[in-house]
């Protein structure tokens, strides 16, 4: 089989392409969970690891490494335990799946950056979550949802920054003769979640402390 590779115009692969981010989104569907005012997530709660069958051939779910059969709420990040995640959706929004879906929209920038460099931006979109368990089940550990690196990285800038978001810049500014025209930033939200949970959820090199 021959793949022939096509080079695009303008094309920059961290604002143009879109992919299922998986593993990587599991903190920005925590963060939302835990900004909701109607549901009290208990930080020192132990989830199911390993294995569970949320209903059907299509609701069971498998972690891929591990041998626990429960893990804390801070470890189900830290060993990005699939299960775990599911549980805590299926838990708190099965009945109320767009809620969820709402919430991770109001904090994460789905819609198109318009960086300050030439590349073209294709949509990213959200499954219908009320459409299968699986769906469903599968937004919560990362999947059932295509975004761009950009996106994420601008997630995860704004939790280091205090929860204000701001609109990704690669040029500081442009020299005309002996004048600098600086780029300012541009504020997309001034607080992604509430301070609280900024605090409570702490992002290092190795993992997310709840």
């Amino acid at each position: 089989t021959v793949h022939e590779y096509m080079e695009l115009r303008d094309r920059n692969i961290a604002v143009s392409d879109v992919y299922e981010p998986g593993s990587t989104f599991k903190t920005v569907i925590l963060t939302a969970m835990l900004d909701d005012p109607d549901v009290k997530i208990d930080t020192t709660m132990r989830l199911p690891a390993r294995y569970k069958n949320f209903g059907g051939k299509y609701g069971e779910i498998k972690d891929d490494h591990g041998g626990w059969d429960s893990l804390t709420l801070k470890q189900v990040i830290e060993q990005s335990s699939n299960v775990g995640m599911s549980e805590l959706g299926w838990k708190y929004y099965n009945s109320r799946r767009d809620t969820l879906r709402a919430m991770v929209e109001k904090m994460f920038p789905y819609g198109k950056m318009s960086p300050d460099v030439v590349a073209p931006e294709y949509k990213t979109y959200v499954n219908n979550l009320n459409a299968s368990n699986r769906d469903f089940l599968n937004f919560c550990y990362g999947y059932s949802t295509r975004i761009s690196a950009l996106q994420l990285i601008t997630f995860y800038n704004a939790l280091g920054a205090g929860g204000r978001m701001v609109n990704p810049q690669f040029c500081k500014g442009v020299r005309r003769g002996e004048k600098l025209l600086e780029n300012k930033p541009i504020v997309l939200n001034e607080r992604i979640v509430r301070e609280d949970i900024l605090t409570s959820v702490h992002v290092d090199e190795y993992s997310l402390d709840v």
